[in-house]
């Protein structure tokens, strides 16, 4: 029943989508550009150096470049010295209530934007492609990805809401080098070298409880979903380990959904922690993970923060997207600071987090409930303490 009042939401919306459109449109402005990426906070990580080629394309005075953001992550890009403008989407009111989607739609139509980019692989279409084409600008560029979110039919049908579609990579998984092929196909320069690092938050954003300590090491219990996130006991038994032979205190970082993880991870940890989930925003969460010494999470928002302001970082990832977000692959992105990966390998790889196995009782895929603490303790070890240098 669910599903089927979603697909008829979804088409209502569309329908009136299409009525809105028929209207008279404003004169549009070649030198006005959108840039749409209404994802997670690690999908905008691993894109910003691709916004800053853009944006050296189309040097600011000549052009006025408004990025349209998840409302998650959104003030973070504010700091970056990139966009002209910062506007946010709340991506569940623009699927849900047709007054929002309406506004923000219409917004988006009558700021007469000449070009109109939505550079995501796994596209959506009605929190993506719909809005493409209802801007009505006259390039509209996207890139010829997968059917992950769509399936076929809305794919080939959203397909018709872009003027250029980039030709889809061959033989790349990686989502860094599907960020780089788009920005090398829509540029025109195959050559382009891309620099993964984040601008730095006001240091008045400090977290308060943060004062106090001068070494420590973050651990983000959380995943996004149960199916992703490695057993909260295996991460304390862990942060035992590298508190017995560092002396670091720990800081639990999170959302305030996950506060429950950050109660169970205390629950026997004899050790300093500093607890901290649901307390920070975005930005100071930025400013923590940049002040310690390792990073260590699942394969989540987390991990691309942490490359993204050079600190080391041990990443806990299982089969459904190995390859895609982790291991990074890409030569713009600096050996010493890439996330360290802990997986255990199974034949079902690549599953799109669709497992063929009964799951664990907490939710979780076999593929990270089988991973050893042991394991996440030697891969630390070999490519940290014998190999590159903490922070």
């Amino acid at each position: 029943m669910g599903l089927a009042l979603s697909y008829l939401r979804a088409f209502f919306f569309c329908i009136v989508g299409h009525l809105l459109s028929l209207r008279s449109l404003r004169l549009t402005d070649s030198r006005r550009i959108l840039l749409y990426r209404p994802d997670a906070i690690g999908d905008f990580i691993l894109w910003l150096p691709v916004a800053r080629e853009i944006r050296s394309r189309y040097p600011q005075g000549d052009y006025e470049i408004v990025l349209l953001g998840n409302s998650l992550w959104t003030s973070l890009a504010e700091s970056q010295g990139i966009f002209d403008q910062v506007w946010s989407v709340d991506r569940q009111k623009f699927t849900r209530s047709l007054s929002y989607r309406i506004g923000l739609l219409n917004r988006v139509r009558n700021s007469g934007f000449g070009l109109v980019i939505y550079p995501v692989f796994s596209r959506e279409f009605l929190n993506g492609d719909e809005l493409v084409r209802f801007s009505s600008a006259p390039q509209r560029i996207g890139i010829d990805g997968d059917a992950n979110l769509t399936g076929r039919l809305r794919k080939a049908y959203g397909d018709k809401c872009y003027t250029r579609l980039i030709p889809p990579p061959v033989n790349i998984s990686s989502e860094l080098e599907k960020n780089a092929h788009f920005a090398r196909g829509f540029l025109g320069d195959p050559s382009l070298l891309f620099n993964q690092r984040l601008i730095l938050p006001s240091n008045s954003l400090t977290v308060p409880e943060m004062h106090r300590i001068d070494r420590c090491f973050v651990i983000a219990l959380g995943a996004g979903h149960s199916i992703r996130q490695w057993p909260v006991v295996k991460f304390r038994e862990l942060a035992c380990k590298i508190h017995e032979k560092y002396g670091w205190p720990v800081v639990l970082v999170g959302g305030a959904d996950e506060v429950s993880l950050g109660q169970d991870f205390e629950i026997g940890y004899e050790y300093p922690c500093v607890n901290l989930m649901g307390k920070t925003s975005l930005e100071q969460l930025v400013l923590v993970i940049n002040g310690a010494k390792l990073f260590v999470g699942n394969e989540s928002g987390g991990i691309h923060l942490a490359a993204a302001v050079s600190t080391p970082s041990l990443c806990i990832t299982g089969g459904g997207h190995f390859g895609r977000f982790v291991p990074y692959v890409g030569s713009f992105v600096t050996d010493t600071f890439k996330p360290k990966v802990v997986s255990e390998k199974m034949d079902c790889f690549g599953c799109n987090w669709k497992c063929m196995f009964p799951l664990e009782e907490s939710g979780v895929a076999r593929c990270i409930a089988n991973i050893d603490v042991n394991q996440a303790w030697c891969v630390f070890q070999l490519n940290y303490v014998m190999g590159d240098a903490l922070k």
